[in-house]
């Protein structure tokens, strides 16, 4: 595609005489092209265009805006970029291949992956993605295949595949399997083409089992991210039986732009969710580090030196999540650090397991682990399955297992993993986050196990006893009372309530 296609493209939409007039403006005062990129969707349309496919009307105006920029004045690509909604980021992202700027977009790519935004991620692996680095290429590859990002949108995929992403392609339909899911039909047909197999079929599903006689249980949730839960979720948690939770520090979904933003975050954590926590009987701890996807953002590496602050407080029992996201030197740097920083602190390490290739990342991570000294059983390695646990399993290390609804484990496939491997050193967990997740999933755990055979202090001992273990060698777990308490609606923290309606 070139600037001249797309602005013959663009000459039957609204307005063309608008873009011109923006062009010229642009040219003429590179700042100015903030507030022309802005208005691009409203007078140029947004309807693709059929003489350019795959484009539309607003990210053609836009990719024109940029392409008149004067030589020199690339950053406000960039500036763009980072100040734009989603239809102007992937606008930029797919003018790239036509600024003259060699590589140095590649940063804005980076950007695109580690959202969860799949547009963005499609965006990201156009004809400018020949600039990425072999390893950084294949994990984007590997996370189309992981969010349902068509692999269509791969610009010269079959060219760049190589025995390397077959290897972890077929990682993930290992996983898959053993979840009973598929990878998607063109991830499959990539693996045949690479001659690596796309996995057996997934066994049939069995049919539900009924529900057990509901018992008391107490239940430690020992990873739930409570900043991204009503405070419904903590009132029906507490009528499960849920009586303690750790809640680590983790992405937000949208990338955090300066280190202000973690403070803030991090305040929360020590603060406000403890007290929201409270009011139904739940004890709230936390976890406080640098998570693995923003270690790759350079305006967030500061967030380092905030960390022995906060790991000095009472509330918090762990160093987490660190680990992977997509294995990059940045992350291995964050990951040591933290893990440096967990030992000086005498505090365990919650290590967060990649979702791509992951028993590689495990693999990796256990090297890291057994580099940096901190004892193994001070270190719990999560989301965890029927894949990674034998990795696992003979180290030291404790074993995190998130149930979610449809990915990383399920009631069914823990209660088997229970059986083969026993209860020791086990640590169940429901993970729940801003996507499609469910707090209550310990409990159904818990259900599945009685229904299985196993016994009241089995559960007792995955759901209660051995994360108060590993998080007791913190030295600050504090579950005074916490097995009696009642739900004590009211109150403030400072001067805020979680009630509403004039209350």
């Amino acid at each position: 595609m070139t600037p001249e296609r797309l602005r013959a493209a663009l000459r039957g939409v609204p307005d063309p005489e608008w873009l011109d007039a923006a062009r010229e403006r642009v040219a003429a005062e590179p700042a100015t092209i903030a507030r022309w990129f802005a208005a691009a969707a409203r007078r140029c349309g947004r309807d693709p265009l059929p003489d350019a496919p795959g484009w539309t009307a607003d990210e053609a105006a836009r990719a024109l805006l940029l392409a008149a920029l004067p030589a020199g004045h690339a950053e406000h690509a960039a500036d763009v970029y980072r100040h734009g909604d989603a239809a102007e980021k992937r606008a930029v992202l797919g003018a790239l291949p036509l600024l003259p700027i060699g590589g140095a977009g590649v940063s804005l790519l980076h950007d695109a992956i580690r959202t969860n935004d799949t547009r963005l991620l499609a965006a990201a692996l156009g004809p400018y993605a020949r600039h990425l680095d072999p390893a950084a290429w294949r994990q984007a590859v590997l996370k189309c295949v992981f969010t349902g990002v068509p692999l269509a949108a791969v610009h010269e995929l079959d060219a760049r595949a190589d025995g390397e992403l077959a290897a972890m392609l077929a990682g993930l339909a290992a996983e898959r399997h053993a979840a009973g899911r598929d990878i998607p039909a063109d991830a499959a047909a990539l693996l045949d083409r690479l001659a690596a197999g796309a996995g057996d079929p997934a066994a049939p599903a069995r049919p539900p089992a009924p529900p057990p006689e509901r018992r008391d249980m107490r239940i430690f949730d020992p990873h739930i991210h409570m900043t991204s839960r009503t405070t419904d979720d903590y009132e029906r948690m507490a009528a499960a039986g849920v009586k303690a939770i750790v809640e680590p520090a983790f992405w937000l979904g949208q990338p955090r732009t300066s280190p202000a933003s973690f403070t803030d975050y991090f305040d929360s954590l020590i603060g406000w969710e403890p007290f929201r926590a409270g009011q139904f009987g739940v004890r709230h701890h936390a976890t406080i580090a640098l998570n693995p996807k923003e270690a790759n953002d350079p305006r967030c590496r500061p967030v380092l030196d905030l960390l022995p602050r906060y790991l000095d407080k009472d509330g918090v029992v762990a160093v987490g999540e660190i680990g992977y996201d997509s294995m990059t030197p940045e992350e291995d740097e964050a990951f040591a650090a933290q893990l440096a920083l967990a030992v000086a602190h005498d505090l365990p390490a919650l290590v967060h397991t990649p979702h791509r290739d992951k028993a590689r990342g495990v693999e990796r991570s256990l090297a890291v682990v057994a580099e940096s000294g901190i004892e193994p059983g001070r270190v719990v390695l999560d989301h965890l399955n029927e894949v990674t646990v034998q990795l696992v399993r003979d180290t030291g290390c404790w074993l995190g297992f998130s149930i979610y609804p449809d990915t990383k484990m399920s009631p069914p496939r823990m209660v088997e993993l229970l059986r083969a491997y026993g209860t020791e050193r086990m640590l169940v967990n429901s993970a729940a986050d801003w996507g499609r997740s469910d707090p209550l999933l310990t409990r159904a755990t818990g259900e599945a196990m009685l229904l299985a055979g196993f016994t009241d202090d089995d559960v007792d001992r995955v759901l209660w006893r051995n994360p108060v273990e590993f998080y007791g060698q913190s030295g600050r777990l504090d579950l005074t009372g916490v097995v009696d308490a009642e739900a004590t609606v009211g109150g403030t923290y400072e001067g805020n309530s979680i009630l509403r309606g004039g209350s």
